[in-house]
C-alpha cells in the first residue's frame, strides 16, 4: 500500500488484530443496570469516541453506552430510551449510521413488522433522538437482525424475518430521511428461522451470510457486483462441523483479503461461541473452531459487526441469560519493530517472529469526519529458511558421494552449475548450494568433501618363542609374512603387511623329577649359551644350584631378551626300616647294640621284652640302641621280643607298626 490516499490524520498499523486468530473476551456486566433482556447491539465510532447501542426487549428500550477511546473500556450507559410511543417488546436488530447527505446520525430498529427510525442529529454522543415516521413492513411478520451498508451514493439495509423464513432489502436512494424501498426476497437458500446476518464484499462481489436458528445451518446469498441485484442466488451450507446449536448471531469480515468470522449459539451451556475460518474466500470451505464461552457469554443472542479501532478488531455480544454485555477482541501483536505510525509515509519496519500479520492504513476524510479504513494487506512472515547438506563427507579414492537437499524448494543452484536437487561428486573440494522457495526466500549451505588415499603399512615384528601375535586375521606363532585390511577415515581400506620373526626356542632342562635321601646332594645345571641372566626360585643368580633338601626348584633364563625356564620336583627318599635278628653285647666293638636301621624316619618308638614279658628297654631315638643291660645288670642270653611304631618322612601322619624277635648272644 502506497501513501497516495488523500486525506489527513493518517494511521498505519503494522501489527493489527487478525480475525484468523482466536479472540479474547471479557464481560462488562450490565452497564448502569440499563439492559433488560438485551437482543442486538451495534458499534459506532465518532472521531476518537466509541459507542454501543443495544436493544432490550424486556422494557422495549434502546440504550447508548459510551466506551471512551476503545471498546475494550468498561462502558457507561449515557442514555436509555424506552417505548417512545413506537417501541415494543418485539424490538430486535439495530443499526446507527451517519447520513452523508444531511450530516445527521440515524438509528434504525426492527420492531416486529415495522422499521423504527430515530434522528440523533449531528452529535451522536449527546444528541437525543427525534422519532421519525416508521416504515411498515406488510410482507414481514417478525424481523430479527438488521444490517446496513453504504454502496455508491445509496444506503442499503437487509433484515431477516425469522417467522416468515425470508430475507428482505431496504433501499435508501435519497438519503436516510426518505422512506426506503422494500423488496422481500422470500425464502432463498432453505431459510429456517433466519436470525443473524452479515454482509461482506470480496474481490468486488457482495455476499450475505444468514444463520438459521431452527435448522442450525448457514445460508449464503450471492449478489455479485451490487447489492441492488434483485435476484441473488441462495445456497444452504449446512452446519459446519456440527457446531451450530440454536445459532442467533453471526458476523463476518473480509479483512485483509481473508474471510473470517464469529457466530453465537443461544444456549446456556456448551460451545456458545464459534469461529469460522474460510479457506478459499467467501465461496470456499468453512473451518469451524469451538471457542466455548469466551467473554463469559450467557445465552448470547446478538453479535455486532466487527469494527476496527486503531489496531484492535472488536465485536460486541448481548447476553440475554443475565442481561449483560460482552466484548470480543483480536488484540494487537507484539512482533513488529514499529507498532504503528501517524506519518503519511511510514518508516521501515520488520517482524521479529514468523506469523500472519495485518497491515492497515486509516485516515480522516474531509467530510463529516468519520474514521475510515482505506486499506488492509495481510503479511505472511516465514521462518528463516535453512537448507542442510549434512556434515562434511569423506570418500575413498575412486569412490563418490551424493550431495542432496530436501525437494521442497523452487530452485536449486550448485557451484558445479547443476540445478538438480542432488549431485554426485568424486573429487575433493568445497561444494555449496543456493536454494529459493516459492516466496522468494533464499538459503545456502556448504559441505567439504575429502578423498582418502589408500594406505599401505609395513611392520617388522619380532616375538619370542612361545609368544603369539595377531596378524593375518589370526593369532600367529610362526615366522612369516602376514597381510591385514584395516578401515580408516571414510571407511577406506588400508593394508598392513606384517613381517613376523619368531626367535628360536631356548631349551632349559633341569632333568627329570627325582628323590633325595637324607644326607644326599643334587647339583642342578641351567647353563645356557648366550644367557644374560639366571634367576632361581630363591633369587640366586648362578647357572648351577646345589640341592640338599627335597622341594620344587625352578630357574628362569634370559637369552636375547627372551625368557625360558624349567622346573624340577625333588622328593624325599622312600622310608625303609630294618630290624636285626641278633646282637652280641660283649664290648668287642662289633654288633654290641641292638639297633634298627632306617631311611627317612620321621618318628620312631620301640620297646624290648624278655621271654617272660618284662620290659627291658625302651627308646624313641632310632640312633639309640639296646646294649643288653637291664636295670644295670647283664641280661641273660636268649630270645627277646620287640614292638615298634614309626612314621616315614614321605608319608607323615601314617603310623607303621612292626614286631618280632631277636637273639642276645654272649
Amino acid at each position: 500500500m502506497n501513501s497516495f490516499i488523500s486525506g489527513a490524520n493518517f494511521y498505519w498499523g503494522f501489527c493489527s488484530g487478525n480475525a484468523s486468530e482466536p479472540p479474547a473476551g471479557k464481560n462488562f456486566g450490565n452497564p448502569s443496570a440499563s439492559l433488560h433482556d438485551p437482543k442486538y447491539v451495534t458499534l459506532v465510532t465518532e472521531g476518537p469516541d466509541c459507542f454501543s447501542f443495544i436493544t432490550s426487549a424486556g422494557d422495549s428500550s434502546v440504550t447508548r453506552n459510551f466506551h471512551g477511546s476503545s471498546f475494550y473500556n468498561q462502558p457507561v450507559a449515557t442514555k436509555s430510551w424506552s417505548g417512545m410511543g413506537v417501541l415494543t417488546k418485539k424490538i430486535k436488530g439495530i443499526q446507527v449510521v451517519l447520513d452523508n447527505m444531511s450530516a445527521n446520525w440515524f438509528g434504525f430498529m426492527v420492531n416486529g413488522s415495522s422499521l423504527v427510525r430515530l434522528n440523533f442529529g449531528p452529535n451522536i454522543k449527546t444528541g437525543d433522538p427525534q422519532i421519525m415516521p416508521d416504515f411498515p413492513y406488510p410482507s414481514v411478520s417478525g424481523s430479527s437482525d438488521l444490517k446496513m451498508v453504504h454502496e455508491g451514493s445509496d444506503w442499503i439495509g437487509f433484515g431477516t424475518d425469522s417467522t416468515g423464513n425470508s430475507v428482505y432489502r431496504l433501499l435508501f436512494s435519497n438519503g436516510l430521511q426518505a422512506p426506503p424501498a422494500l423488496l422481500n426476497f422470500g425464502n432463498r437458500g432453505q431459510l429456517s428461522g433466519p436470525a443473524g446476518l452479515s454482509l461482506i464484499k470480496e474481490n468486488g462481489n457482495w455476499y450475505m451470510f444468514i444463520i438459521n436458528e431452527t435448522s442450525n445451518s448457514i445460508t449464503r446469498l450471492d449478489f455479485g457486483a451490487s447489492l441492488i441485484n434483485d435476484n441473488p442466488a441462495g445456497t444452504n451450507l449446512g452446519n459446519p462441523g456440527g457446531l451450530l446449536n440454536s445459532g442467533s448471531g453471526i458476523t463476518l469480515t473480509s479483512d485483509c483479503y481473508n474471510v473470517d468470522g464469529l457466530a453465537v449459539n443461544h444456549v446456556p451451556t456448551g460451545d456458545q461461541l464459534i469461529q469460522f475460518v474460510f479457506d478459499g474466500g467467501a465461496e470456499g470451505t468453512i473451518t469451524p473452531v469451538a471457542l466455548g464461552s469466551t467473554g463469559n457469554l450467557n445465552q448470547p443472542f446478538g453479535i455486532s459487526s466487527l469494527r476496527r479501532v486503531g489496531d484492535t478488531l472488536f465485536a460486541a455480544v448481548t447476553n440475554s441469560g443475565n442481561s449483560s454485555l460482552s466484548v470480543l477482541y483480536f488484540p494487537v501483536c507484539t512482533a513488529s519493530s514499529v507498532p504503528g505510525s501517524t506519518l503519511r509515509n511510514p518508516p521501515p519496519y520488520y517482524y521479529r517472529y514468523p506469523g500472519n500479520y495485518n497491515i492497515i492504513v486509516s485516515y480522516t476524510g474531509t467530510g463529516a469526519g468519520q474514521g475510515s479504513q482505506a486499506g488492509c494487506r495481510p503479511i505472511v512472515v516465514r521462518p528463516v529458511m535453512q537448507v542442510s547438506l549434512g556434515g562434511d563427507k569423506h570418500i575413498c579414492d575412486g569412490g563418490s558421494v551424493v550431495l542432496a537437499a530436501d525437494s521442497v524448494y523452487t530452485t536449486y543452484l550448485w557451484n558445479t552449475g547443476s540445478i538438480d536437487t542432488s549431485i554426485r561428486v568424486s573429487a575433493a573440494g568445497k561444494y555449496f548450494l543456493d536454494v529459493t522457495n516459492r516466496w522468494g526466500c533464499t538459503a545456502s549451505d556448504t559441505v567439504m568433501v575429502s578423498v582418502s588415499q589408500p594406505i599401505e603399512i609395513a611392520k617388522d615384528t619380532i616375538i619370542c618363542f612361545g609368544q603369539r601375535y595377531f596378524a593375518g586375521g589370526n593369532w600367529q606363532t610362526k615366522s612369516g609374512l602376514y597381510h591385514d585390511t584395516l578401515q580408516t577415515m571414510g571407511g577406506c581400506d588400508s593394508i598392513i603387511n606384517t613381517n613376523l620373526t619368531v626367535k628360536p626356542e631356548v631349551n632349559i632342562y633341569l632333568g627329570r623329577d627325582t628323590i633325595l635321601c637324607p644326607g644326599g646332594e643334587i647339583l642342578l645345571k641351567a647353563t645356557t649359551r648366550y644367557a644374560s641372566s639366571y634367576t632361581w626360585q630363591d633369587g640366586s643368580g648362578d647357572s648351577l644350584y646345589n640341592v640338599t633338601q627335597p622341594g620344587i626348584y625352578w630357574v628362569h633364563v634370559v637369552v636375547d631378551n627372551c625368557m625360558a625356564g624349567d622346573t624340577i620336583t625333588i622328593a624325599n627318599c622312600p622310608g625303609k626300616l630294618w630290624f636285626p635278628n641278633a646282637f652280641t653285647p660283649n664290648n668287642d666293638g662289633l654288633n654290641d647294640l641292638y639297633q634298627p636301621v632306617g631311611i627317612s624316619i620321621l618318628r620312631f618308638h620301640m620297646v624290648v621284652f624278655d621271654r617272660w614279658g618284662a620290659e627291658v628297654f625302651e627308646t624313641s631315638d632310632i640312633s639309640q640302641g639296646w646294649n643288653g643291660l637291664s636295670k644295670g645288670e647283664y641280661s641273660p642270653p636268649g630270645t627277646y621280643t620287640y614292638l615298634a611304631d614309626y612314621e616315614f618322612i614321605d608319608n607323615p601322619g601314617e603310623t607303621q607298626k612292626s614286631s618280632g624277635t631277636f637273639t642276645l648272644v654272649r
